[in-house]
């Protein structure tokens, strides 16, 4: 570790550590790791099997529509009837038979499979030759390659802009990630959460939870910092170096992530800071190249930020944080002391700036994490993470195995305009139960969806009050129904809706849980029931 640090004078015995990033580069560069070795891409079976994968859930979406009626020379008609899967009774592939075919002479009875594959043997085809761009370019059929649309996110309210490519282009795409998977997953750090198969933000409330009870002194202080325009503000160059490093012996895969990079050059998003930055945001790809990117620095934090002291002769090494999570560009570091946690963050500012090319916003927040004194009152602040507000009551000691340990009541609640935007939508979908109007099936989904936030909070209290797991159980209902091919049945739903809420139902003249208000409920359903 010696060979990785610069150690700079300071008063007393004390010395502080600043980190060399050409130095640390140097040792990492000893110690590299080669993934994804000789991986052929170009493989007509794999690619097949990852486009049949991705469009599994896309097969009605005029987009899709539309590629495949101009790529197969169909009418829309013809590809809506027949490109969506037929999963029963499914004879093997023949190979050489769909390889023969034309692709304006793809039979009815096996559509989307003959279509899947041709596009497959072209794109395999298309990887080997390094013609990839030309292929992208002759498949735009009148719409650009990459557009762009505004949408506002309604985890943090921020205004971001989405990169919309075509089918083609997500499909490479696709293809890609799906082969750079072994990089991702050996380089991603253990608690670098969002858009991860597994790491969610449960996963991360579940550590950031896990630390604050158990870990007392170490989550004493908390430091939250965020990247400044992370997506729009990563370098290609130097993305393609640490791609290179790391799948030099992938040929085909690196010439992917190459043609990639060079058409995000072509058509830049407004967002992008330069010419040569910015990976688009909602592209199958983009959210393992950010995570992947940020790895470097997710490691640095938790391996590097260490400070040495010096006394008698004696030298010492000691981690200046106790604990630090990655939600995508949001970083959140705890330690035991204040000066401390100043010091990590100001040295992990340097490094992304340094190393990375990547700026923290000014406005960092350090605080003291929410606690509770001895004669109860409460002190310190919520921390505010991932769409969830941690807060934190009264610490005891415990005796394991003879040895004493503090321990902290720690409980989760939901980020207010995340609560105001699932309450109005929870809200929405009852009145619909109530009336007899058929709710979208997409309306539905996005409902469970936000009963996500909390089944994972501990805001039991507000939906047993509110009933929130009864009206769950008829949108999953609702959900079963159409998956299974059922139609949508408003008297069902309305039976259900009325059966769930008539146990423990108030009046809403007395407020009590009285026999008569029960009886006046149910009167009431039953005079809706009946014919004018």
């Amino acid at each position: 570790m010696a060979t990785c640090l610069w150690l700079c004078g300071g008063s007393g015995h004390r010395w502080g550590l600043v980190v060399n990033p050409n130095v640390l580069e140097a040792e990492r560069k000893r110690n590299m790791k080669t993934y994804c070795k000789r991986l052929v891409v170009s493989d007509a079976d794999r690619i097949y099997d990852v486009i049949t994968d991705y469009m599994h859930d896309k097969y009605r979406k005029n987009s899709s529509v539309r590629f495949f009626a101009c790529y197969t020379g169909e009418s829309r008609e013809h590809v809506k009837q027949y490109l969506k899967p037929q999963l029963t009774n499914l004879e093997p592939i023949d190979r050489k038979e769909f390889a023969a075919l034309s692709v304006g002479n793809l039979p009815e009875n096996d559509f989307w499979r003959a279509a899947h594959y041709k596009l497959a043997l072209e794109m395999a085809y298309h990887i080997r030759t390094r013609t990839v761009r030309e292929h992208l370019l002759a498949n735009t059929y009148g719409q650009p390659l990459i557009r762009y649309t505004k949408i506002n996110d309604p985890g943090s309210g921020k205004e971001r802009m989405l990169g919309l490519e075509t089918i083609l282009f997500r499909l490479y795409e696709q293809v890609a990630a799906k082969a750079a998977e072994p990089l991702f997953k050996a380089k991603l750090g253990t608690y670098q959460c969002a858009s991860i198969k597994g790491r969610g933000q449960n996963y991360g409330k579940k550590a950031v939870m896990r630390w604050l009870s158990n870990d007392v002194e170490g989550t004493r202080y908390s430091a939250k910092a965020d990247v400044k325009k992370c997506y729009p503000s990563i370098r290609h160059g130097k993305l393609l170096e640490l791609l290179k490093r790391d799948l030099h012996k992938s040929d085909e895969l690196l010439y992917l992530f190459a043609v990639f990079i060079e058409l995000y050059e072509e058509w830049p998003s407004p967002e992008a800071l330069a010419p040569d930055r910015g990976i688009l945001i909602g592209s199958p790809v983009s959210k393992d190249l950010c995570n992947y990117f940020l790895s470097y620095a997710y490691h640095y934090a938790s391996e590097r930020l260490v400070k040495i002291t010096c006394r008698r002769g004696q030298t010492k090494i000691k981690r200046l944080i106790a604990h630090v999570i990655f939600y995508m560009d949001d970083i959140t570091m705890y330690a035991a002391n204040k000066t401390h946690l100043k010091q990590a963050v100001k040295m992990m500012i340097a490094y992304m700036l340094e190393f990375l090319d990547l700026r923290i916003k000014p406005d960092w927040i350090m605080q003291k994490t929410m606690y509770e004194d001895q004669v109860g009152k409460t002190k310190g602040a919520i921390l505010d993470f991932m769409g969830f507000r941690f807060h934190g009551g009264d610490a005891e000691t415990k005796s394991y195995f003879g040895r004493q340990k503090k321990h902290k009541k720690v409980w989760v609640t939901i980020r207010r305009n995340i609560f105001l935007t699932a309450r109005q939508k929870m809200n929405k979908f009852l009145k619909l139960v109530k009336h007899h109007v058929a709710a979208r099936i997409k309306f539905v989904r996005s409902v469970i969806s936000a009963y996500g936030w909390f089944k994972n909070t501990n805001m039991v209290k507000y939906r047993i009050r509110n009933k929130v797991d009864e009206l769950m159980r008829i949108a999953r209902k609702i959900a079963s129904d159409h998956d299974k091919g059922n139609g949508y049945v408003e008297e069902k739903y309305f039976n259900m809706w009325r059966r769930y809420y008539a146990q423990g139902s108030k009046s809403r003249k007395n407020g009590k849980g009285s026999v008569q208000g029960k009886t006046e409920w149910r009167s009431r359903c039953v005079a809706q029931e009946q014919p004018a």
